[in-house]
């Protein structure tokens, strides 16, 4: 987070309420929320529904989202 500078409360708020939310490799989950036009991409894991580990969270434009398979761009 610290080195995308990407805040804590940014990261809870996309995965609170994502604009679009998708399954990817892994069995992991993706998030994604528009902050000031860029778009920030939180991928995590979940168990029972649960979140239990944010894996990574990165800034993204609309190339990488739909790259990501984002569809609600």
């Amino acid at each position: 987070m610290e080195e995308r500078s990407i805040e804590k409360g940014e990261i809870e708020f996309v995965l609170k309420e994502p604009q679009e939310e998708i399954q990817v490799k892994f069995g992991r989950f993706a998030a994604f929320r528009y902050f000031n036009k860029k778009g920030v991409i939180v991928i995590y894991q979940k168990h029972n529904n649960r979140i239990i580990k944010v894996v990574t969270a990165v800034w993204a434009d609309r190339r990488r989202l739909k790259r990501y398979g984002f569809s609600r761009i």
